[in-house]
């Protein structure tokens, strides 16, 4: 069972609003124990959140900033006394207990600004300090930040479009990076490997036609523009430049 409440606070009517929320979640577990034969405990999530939101400027500038506290709870782990010789001389020890803990602490931001009829600016990003607080089996995990997880991150770009729906031009350029991060800790099996920062352009263009009541959209897309090499640099494959064209009617 999971719910979600919130609460909502018009501090300039039709301008500023406050919000709070608090909200669970399960994953169904999958995981089954190899000596019990039992399935674990469902992983459970609660978070909160709490910010505002807001219009300005005629309306044409939207923002929205909050702040996020989450916990995972009941993660299964493997069991540090499974087959230990003295602890589990009886083997009858458990392989998994359901007793990992993360916590994860943060913000985010967007801001959407409509520059002119015909050009609009987005910029959104967050910012997650997310670590390991419980972890019997690998006690060296607790209090350092989960590996593969970027700290922060940033999508920005700027939009043209013809008003109103009419025949014209549609460009775009986007910019989205991604912090540095931990790919693994060092262990008997592996050694220590983190990435550096990256930042990836991506161009857009195209045009549209309004035929009466219909409208025809063609687009281009040109992802990794400057051809990052993400597999060299990052071990990430299926990340190459990559050139998308779309064709949309709508009646």
């Amino acid at each position: 069972l999971s719910h979600h409440t919130g609460l909502n606070y018009q501090w300039l009517p039709s301008k500023l609003l406050l919000f709070g929320s608090y909200s669970t979640a399960f994953d169904p577990s999958t995981p089954v124990d190899a000596r019990t034969g039992r399935i674990q405990r469902n992983e459970t999530t609660e978070g909160y959140e709490a910010g505002l939101r807001g219009r300005t400027l005629a309306k044409r500038l939207a923002y929205s900033v909050s702040g996020v506290l989450l916990y995972n709870h009941h993660i299964a782990r493997r069991n540090p006394l499974y087959n230990d010789p003295v602890a589990d001389a009886a083997q009858n020890q458990p392989q998994l207990v359901a007793a990992g803990e993360e916590r994860f602490t943060g913000a985010k931001f967007e801001f959407k600004w409509k520059t002119t009829d015909t050009v609009s600016a987005q910029i959104k990003g967050s910012y997650v300090r997310a670590i390991t607080t419980a972890s019997p089996d690998l006690p060296a995990e607790v209090g350092r930040p989960i590996a593969r997880l970027p700290a922060f991150t940033l999508n920005s770009s700027i939009r043209g479009a013809p008003p109103g729906g009419r025949n014209g031009l549609i460009w775009g350029l986007g910019w989205q990076y991604v912090s540095g991060y931990v790919a693994n800790y060092a262990d008997p099996r592996r050694d220590f490997l983190d990435y550096p920062g990256y930042g990836l352009v991506t161009l857009n263009t195209g045009y549209q036609w309004q035929l009466g009541k219909r409208q025809l959209r063609l687009d281009t897309q040109l992802r990794n523009a400057l051809n990052r090499d993400l597999l060299a640099s990052h071990a990430r494959a299926n990340a190459p430049r990559e050139l998308t064209v779309t064709a949309r009617l709508t009646f």
